[in-house]
């Protein structure tokens, strides 16, 4: 009987702890010289790490405009910004500078 409760215990301590990997997601999104997000929409699940990377040589952002939380990246050329998505709803983004956009969906 303890080697049954051990097992049982082992087996539950393995799924709490892979749980939260397996629940988080990380979705990458280009920010370029082309005025454009790729892509320029997402649906993604509450907790999913969203990485937007800069190519090209322009300034740009990216910044809420309206949504259920707000956040904004600072004016890059280059590099990276990540933001993981905690609220539920719809996004709207922009690139300030340029005025192109991009719409994610939170379930």
């Amino acid at each position: 009987m303890r080697k049954l409760l051990a097992l049982v215990t082992a087996a539950v301590l393995v799924v709490a702890l892979t749980a939260p990997a397996l629940g988080s997601a990380t979705k990458n999104v280009k920010v370029g010289d082309d005025l454009a997000f790729h892509p320029h929409k997402l649906k993604i699940h509450k907790g999913t790490k969203v990485v937007w990377t800069w190519g090209g040589m322009l300034q740009h952002n990216v910044v809420v405009i309206s949504g259920p939380s707000k956040f904004h990246s600072p004016t890059m050329t280059s590099g990276t910004y990540t933001h993981t998505f905690r609220k539920k709803g719809t996004y709207m983004l922009e690139c300030t500078i340029h005025g192109f956009s991009m719409t994610v969906k939170v379930k």
